[in-house]
C-alpha cells in the first residue's frame, strides 16, 4: 500500500529514468489526450454503521499503453494514492491484482498492468454514522502512462458512499464486475501448494503439475538478478538468483504465476532469506 503524494517522484523520473524511453518523436504517442482514465468506483452502493464496503479505483488503458505495479522494474513508478476519509472510516490495505511482464527494446523489463485494472481496497463505514447519511471518500491519484514515451496522470476523484439501515441488502453496483475481475487476479497464500528451497544465494519455487512459472517480485523483496532470464520459466519449477545486503536478512517477495493447461492462478510468496553460512 502507498499512501504517499508522487508529484515530486514523476518529476524525478521524467527527468531522469524516462530519458531513454522517451525517443519517439511527437506524432501517435504525443499528449492529446488521457492514455489512462481512472475512477473511484463502489462495489455496493454504501453498507450499515460499522460495516464494510469496498473502494476500487478502476483504471482504462488505452491499447498499447501500461501503467505499473509496484514490483522491480527498470522503468516507471507505481500509482500511488492519497486519500483522505471521513472522521470514523478506516481503509483497509489495497489489494493489487497480478500484472503481466513488459519486456522493452535493451530488454527493460517492467511488471504492469494494461487493458483495464482495477486495485482495489475494503472501506470501513464509522460505527457512530447514521442510516441516511451520505460519506465523500476522495483524494489525490498519480501515475505513469507509458508506451515508447511516458507520461504524467493525475486526477483527484470523489465517491459518495450511503450509511445503510442495519438490517439492509445493497445491491451490487454497475461497477460490481470490476471488483470480481480484480479478485480473480489476486494472488492467494502459497500455504503447501508451493514448495520454497533457498540454496546459497538462489531460491527456487515448485509447483507440481505447472506447465509455466513466472516470478513477479515484490518492490520489498531481496532483488532478483537477470529477470529477464530468471523470472520466467517452462515446466513445474523456476530458480531464483538473488543480490543479499550486506550484514542483513532478507526476504523473497512477490507473486508467482502458475500456468497450467485448464487455468492460470496467482500466489503471493514470502520466503526469508537464511543469513549465509560461515565458510
Amino acid at each position: 500500500m502507498i499512501l504517499i503524494s508522487s508529484a515530486a517522484l514523476i518529476a524525478t523520473f521524467l527527468l531522469g529514468a524516462a530519458a531513454p524511453i522517451d525517443s519517439a518523436p511527437p506524432g501517435d504517442d504525443a499528449p492529446k489526450k488521457p492514455h489512462a482514465r481512472a475512477r473511484l468506483v463502489l462495489e455496493h452502493p454504501g453498507a450499515p454503521a460499522g460495516g464494510e464496503v469496498w473502494v476500487g479505483l478502476a483504471f482504462d488503458i488505452d491499447p498499447q499503453w501500461h501503467i505499473y505495479w509496484p514490483g522491480q522494474n527498470d522503468s516507471g513508478m507505481p500509482v500511488t494514492m492519497n486519500l483522505t476519509l471521513p472522521q470514523g472510516a478506516s481503509l483497509g490495505q489495497w489489494r493489487w491484482p497480478a500484472p503481466v511482464r513488459h519486456l522493452a527494446d535493451g530488454d527493460i523489463l517492467d511488471h504492469v498492468y494494461e487493458g483495464r485494472v482495477t486495485i482495489i481496497a475494503p472501506l470501513k463505514i464509522p460505527a457512530t454514522a447514521k442510516a441516511g447519511d451520505t460519506l465523500s471518500i476522495g483524494g489525490e491519484f498519480d501515475w505513469l502512462v507509458c508506451k515508447t514515451l511516458c507520461l504524467p496522470g493525475s486526477a483527484k476523484l470523489s465517491v459518495d458512499v450511503k450509511v445503510l439501515p442495519a438490517d439492509a441488502r445493497p445491491q451490487p453496483t454497475a461497477d460490481a464486475p470490476l471488483f470480481e475481475a480484480a479478485r480473480k487476479r489476486l494472488p492467494r497464500p502459497a500455504g503447501g501448494d508451493v514448495q520454497r528451497t533457498i540454496d546459497g544465494d538462489k531460491a527456487t519455487l515448485s509447483v507440481k503439475g505447472a506447465a509455466s512459472l513466472r516470478f513477479y517480485p515484490s518492490e520489498n523483496s531481496v532483488r532478483v538478478s537477470d529477470l529477464v532470464k530468471t523470472g520466467v520459466a517452462t515446466g513445474d519449477s523456476i530458480t531464483l538468483p538473488f543480490e543479499r545486503t550486506a550484514g542483513k536478512v532478507g526476504t523473497l517477495l512477490g507473486v508467482l504465476e502458475v500456468g497450467r493447461t485448464s487455468e492460470t492462478l496467482w500466489y503471493w510468496i514470502e520466503a526469508p532469506i537464511p543469513a549465509p553460512k560461515d565458510k
